[in-house]
């Protein structure tokens, strides 16, 4: 059965809505704030609720269909990340996806692990080895049946990917700008 689909609020009055719907958020930067509901209706009610609340806030949102891949390759991107090894990095990007409770180091087999799974799409940092390597590594993990997405995040220009493996959407995140060496 397919997973009904979940919209997304997209806000800039960020105090206002962290105090009617503090749990509902799944990302927040100094400028933008998301809240996730499983209908419009859900939507359409909390910001009619916040707006009552809060009537002498301005209002600045909009409502869109909810992807939960797009919305961590933004949240990722929009960030800079200061490590000088692979475990560092791995630690800042879990620490930045807090909000989206993160799990570290999740088992796909007993051969293979991958740095950080949110709900069913994998992330796998890299700061090092060969574009064969990486790929032999993400096809294990796209053929393990256990993710429904893979994201790389790398600082190594020669680690590129195709769009999808085994028929799973495959993102690169390259942080090439933002290194700390």
């Amino acid at each position: 059965m397919a997973a009904a689909t979940q919209f997304i609020v997209r806000v800039g009055n960020l105090n206002a809505w962290l105090t009617a719907f503090g749990d509902q958020f799944v990302c927040m930067t100094d400028k933008l704030a998301a809240l996730r509901f499983t209908s419009q209706e859900e939507a359409d009610e909390a910001i009619h609720k916040t707006k009552q609340q809060c009537p002498d806030s301005q209002w600045e949102y909009h409502v869109e269909p909810f992807n939960l891949l797009d919305v961590l390759v933004e949240h990722i991107s929009s960030a800079r990340f200061n490590f000088t090894s692979e475990a560092e990095l791995q630690a800042g990007l879990a620490q930045h996806l807090a909000g989206f409770k993160p799990q570290v180091e999740v088992r796909l087999n007993e051969k293979d692990r991958v740095d950080l799974v949110v709900e069913d799409i994998g992330i796998e940092v890299k700061v090092d080895g060969s574009r064969a390597d990486v790929l032999r590594q993400l096809h294990r993990y796209a053929n393990s049946g256990v993710l429904g997405a893979l994201i790389l995040v790398t600082n190594r220009t020669r680690h590129t990917v195709p769009p999808t493996i085994n028929g799973i959407p495959v993102i690169l995140i390259s942080l090439v700008l933002q290194e700390a060496f």
